[in-house]
């Protein structure tokens, strides 16, 4: 009688459990990006808030206590986790609904860039993301190696280990996907 009672108490609280995570799940949800159609939505529902937040990052990244030829070589990421540690994304609240790993601004070739790493990405590939360049550019993954335009308005980069593919949503926005 009491490892029944015992057995259907546990039932009972995993029960429970279950039903607090689904409520919890409902209630505060984590979209997933983890394709172009789904960057381009992200990019489009969101673009006022993204052209805010670039804004933002910005003064964010010159207030960084670095000397100035050393800010070329600099980069301001902040992961998920951080989201709280800096008060100028009180504001983009919004951003922690989806799954996403870092955003990063930094300046390429004299133009800010900035990039929202997602945690999803298509099957094949380990990054995945959206990024913005200030001189409306597509941007490569590496250096020394050239973007070239494989079909009409996709960029395609091959490394040695590495296959990076980039593609314009609308003005100053991309979205990119690169395989090692």
């Amino acid at each position: 009688m009491i490892k029944k009672h015992k057995i259907l108490t546990t039932l009972i609280i995993l029960f429970l459990i279950c039903g607090a995570v689904y409520l919890y799940r409902l209630m505060f949800p984590k979209y997933k990006v983890a394709n172009k159609e789904a960057a381009t939505a992200f990019v489009y529902e969101h673009q006022d808030e993204l052209n805010e937040l670039v804004s933002r990052m910005k003064e964010a990244y010159e207030e960084k206590e670095h000397e100035k030829e050393e800010r070329e070589k600099k980069i301001l990421l902040i992961e998920t986790k951080e989201f709280d540690s800096y008060v100028f994304l009180d504001d983009f609240k919004w951003l922690k609904r989806y799954r996403i790993i870092a955003i990063a601004i930094d300046i390429q070739d004299g133009a800010y860039t900035m990039d929202i790493l997602f945690s999803d990405a298509p099957a094949g590939y380990e990054y995945f993301a959206v990024y913005y360049s200030e001189n409306d550019e597509p941007l490569g993954w590496g250096n020394n190696i050239d973007l070239v335009e494989e079909k009409e308005g996709i960029y395609v980069q091959r490394g040695s280990y590495y296959v990076y593919e980039t593609e314009k949503i609308i003005d100053h926005w991309y979205y990119y996907k690169c395989g090692t």
